[in-house]
């Protein structure tokens, strides 16, 4: 299974137009939509918001300097994707999507986008925050290490209530895992998914979410979006009511706690939810790494970074030593390479020939494995460049490229034939059809693709026939 764009601009650029109109219809989307634009085409946004006549294309050239002729016209074409530029009534010109303009008009005056709920008088104290930090970054390993252990490691987690979604459902139907029930695979395309950096890991998991909306209609989804792209804007760690949510926010806030991205509890009677450093980057992307891991760090939970912190260091000699306690890091770095050795807070492995065709074998690349391994280069060693030395890099490659060298192909082997004359023809006309793949003249042998075998039998039945009609005359 290929998976589509993890860039919130892509989906929404592929949906239907009258669903975009739905999904224009939200302030919180719009913003997170114009977060996820190029610098320059944000500009061209604020420029045609308060316009309302038509703007020709022609003028639009004239806002660049020469020589950004480039960069100009990739950010019309992404707005015109997208739909947010929409042609005007008159030839030549364009305006802004209303839906898409009418919001963010709202979003940036400030109106309608209040979020100070009743829950914000509640504030949580340090041990709160590290409490709550602790058990979301359990739900969301627990959802990683389900991948990589067959054992049941969503027991607390999956479909608890009876509004709790299936994890194990999700992510079969995002093509990470295959089987029934409780006994599963991880595929190729899951083994990937956990060398990816945790924003778009979790993207794609609500990307899958999001299906069962789209499925209902535009404006199901459009809803769904806009309360999962609001959890981003929300303060982390700070408390809201859940009774100021609608009954469908509410189950989608139940689900996301279960995923890690919401932490849930009641206080005095009252139920509330909290963002998560992980719901925090949502709309930012790698961009608001920085800030969930100043809410993690505020927490006081150094096991809270949005990404994993950085903790691995590659030597030239292929040693590897991760700085981690992890579980789960441990796990998918045993899977990458070899183990040497295992301290409380410390990881060393060996990236060996062996270890690492097997995880060629589970559908990594080399690039996968190189881009996990400088995406989580330690501090110190992430200053250099590369942060993976290039002897490792190129060695991967090397041993990437041996399990090209052979192909093995469904063949037929030719043999034992009665003369030369018969043997001549039939390889002869093998390589007419573009079957042959070896031939032994002096053994009378050779071999066939095996799609080309009954074409050839075909013929060697005839070339006989007509080999007897001539001797008989």
């Amino acid at each position: 299974m290929q998976h589509q764009s993890l860039d919130l601009a892509s989906y929404i650029a592929a949906l239907p137009p009258q669903i975009k109109f739905d999904v224009f219809s939200s302030p919180w989307t719009t913003q997170a939509l114009f977060r996820a634009l190029s610098p320059l085409a944000q500009q061209y946004i604020l420029r045609l918001l308060y316009v309302d006549e038509g703007v020709s294309k022609d003028s639009m050239r004239l806002w660049v300097v020469p020589g950004a002729e480039a960069q100009h016209h990739n950010a019309v074409t992404q707005l015109e994707v997208l739909s947010v530029l929409a042609p005007d009534s008159r030839p030549g010109t364009v305006v802004l999507h209303p839906a898409f303009k009418a919001c963010l008009r709202s979003a940036l005056s400030g109106r309608g986008l209040g979020l100070d709920v009743a829950g914000r008088r509640l504030v949580l104290s340090g041990a709160s925050m590290s409490h709550i930090m602790i058990q979301a970054t359990k739900r969301w390993q627990g959802v990683l290490m389900y991948l990589l252990d067959c054992d049941d490691q969503l027991a607390a987690a999956d479909g608890a209530s009876a509004k709790g979604m299936s994890i194990q459902a999700l992510l079969r139907s995002a093509g990470l895992v295959s089987g029934q029930g409780r006994r599963h695979e991880l595929t190729a395309a899951g083994f990937r998914f956990l060398l990816k950096g945790s924003h778009e890991q979790v993207w794609l998991l609500l990307r899958e979410y999001i299906k069962s909306a789209e499925a209902t209609s535009g404006k199901e989804l459009a809803s769904t979006l806009s309360f999962l792209l609001q959890l981003s804007f929300r303060r982390v760690w700070q408390p809201y009511a859940m009774g100021e949510l609608s009954a469908q926010e509410q189950d989608i806030a139940a689900h996301m706690a279960q995923l890690g991205l919401v932490h849930t509890f009641s206080q005095d009677g009252t139920a509330y939810f909290c963002v998560t450093p992980l719901a925090a980057s949502l709309c930012g992307g790698s961009s608001s790494s920085s800030t969930a891991a100043a809410a993690a760090a505020a927490a006081g939970s150094t096991a809270a970074s949005v990404d994993n912190a950085a903790y691995i260091i590659v030597e030239t000699n292929f040693r590897v030593y991760a700085h981690t306690s992890c579980p789960l890091q441990r796990r998918l770095l045993a899977r990458l390479m070899r183990t040497d050795c295992l301290l409380p807070n410390l990881f060393v492995g060996s990236l060996t020939r062996e270890a690492f065709l097997a995880a060629l074998g589970l559908g990594v690349s080399a690039a996968d494995v190189a881009g996990f391994l400088a995406q989580h280069a330690h501090p110190q060693v992430a200053r250099r460049v590369p942060s993976v030395p290039e002897n490792v890099q190129e060695q991967l490659v090397l041993w990437e490229s041996e399990t090209r060298r052979v192909v093995a192909e469904p063949a037929t082997l030719y043999s034992a034939f009665e003369d030369d004359d018969l043997f001549l023809a039939a390889s002869h006309h093998a390589g007419q059809l573009g079957v042959r793949l070896w031939a032994d003249n002096s053994q009378r042998q050779f071999a066939i693709k095996r799609l080309g075998h009954e074409a050839l039998k075909g013929f060697i039945v005839e070339y006989k026939r007509q080999r007897e009609r001539s001797s008989g005359l």
